[in-house]
């Protein structure tokens, strides 16, 4: 999965949906290893007021990022090159030795 701006997933679902391939841009210093270790991911909210006036009776969320699922996922484009999710799962493997300890001496 990738976490990337809102509106990133239904641009997903709209390739899908046209046989169009989708892509992710990032660096492989994105790759979230805590997260491949089991941590979750807070997504960032905003204030309510950026988007509605305040209403009775009504709650306002005002997210900013979202998950876009694996299966819409052609291929995450790193400065690697090309990267298959095994290719992904291999370099998150190799940065968990450096990550791991720090995340340990969190918990």
């Amino acid at each position: 999965s990738a976490v990337n701006k809102v509106g990133s997933k239904l641009l997903g679902y709209a390739a899908k949906d046209q046989g169009i391939p989708f892509y992710v841009l990032c660096d492989t210093s994105k790759f979230n290893v805590l997260n491949y270790l089991g941590d979750s991911i807070q997504l960032e909210e905003k204030h309510p007021d950026e988007v509605s006036e305040p209403m009775k009776n009504v709650s306002v969320k005002n997210p900013y990022f979202e998950v876009v699922p694996p299966e819409l996922i052609t291929g995450v484009i790193t400065e690697e090159g090309l990267m298959e999710p095994l290719d992904i799962r291999q370099k998150m493997e190799s940065m968990r030795k450096y990550v791991e300890p720090l995340y340990a001496a969190g918990k």
